[in-house]
């Protein structure tokens, strides 16, 4: 039993200790925007500081997400209100 009991203490030692070993963490390579792109951002009422490209997407003020491809296809909302307001080209 009491050998048993140092058996079971080391292999949870040893589990312990490789398991809380600092894994090699990859961070993702963001692209160069281009300032075209920067500008159509901006026209289009965001703020283009806050603007990173992954893989052909873009990330607009941390939470949009638009596809450089379809950034040529956004058009600017119909100023009716004195608020803001949504508005998109998509069919929900």
């Amino acid at each position: 039993m009491n050998k048993l009991l140092r058996f079971g203490t080391c292999v949870l030692a040893i589990g312990l200790l490789t398991a809380c070993q600092d894994t090699e963490s990859s961070q993702p390579t963001l692209d160069a925007i281009p300032d075209e792109v920067l500008d159509k951002i901006e026209s289009l009422g965001f703020d283009s500081n806050e603007v990173k490209l992954f893989d052909g997407t873009l990330i607009i003020e941390g939470d949009i997400t638009i596809k450089l491809s379809e950034l040529d296809r956004i058009t600017m909302g119909h100023e009716l209100a004195t608020v803001e307001h949504y508005s998109t080209d998509n069919l929900v």
